[in-house]
């Protein structure tokens, strides 16, 4: 399939966009684990809330509201890739939808 002039710019229109003028979250703003400290907004995280943290990423991950969740949205991405798909940006909004999941439970592995 062949992309319009006005598709190919709008796509390097829409990755400017979003690459270099709509970046609202800044590396600092994302928590991360450095050291096997927990950081937050480049703070690092006390015992006592690292401790909590922990806790309820467990109580999550392990929880039936999470396994529930995350069915719900395997489903609905493969529904919307395999049944309701009408163009590629459906089969690419499913597997958005299934590396967001992935990504959840991959953070809340890390915490446990």
């Amino acid at each position: 399939m062949e992309q319009t002039e006005q598709e190919i710019l709008q796509k390097h229109l829409i990755n400017f966009l979003v690459k270099d003028v709509y970046n609202a979250i800044l590396p600092d703003e994302i928590w991360s684990i450095r050291k096997g400290v927990l950081t937050h907004k480049g703070r690092p995280l006390t015992k006592d809330e690292s401790k909590q943290l922990k806790e309820e990423a467990t109580l999550f991950a392990e929880g039936k509201l999470w396994s529930l969740l995350k069915s719900e949205l395997n489903h609905i991405a493969r529904v919307k890739m395999y049944e309701k798909s009408v163009s590629e940006k459906d089969i690419v909004a499913g597997k958005l939808l299934i590396y967001l999941t992935e990504c959840i439970d991959n953070r809340l592995s890390n915490l446990k």
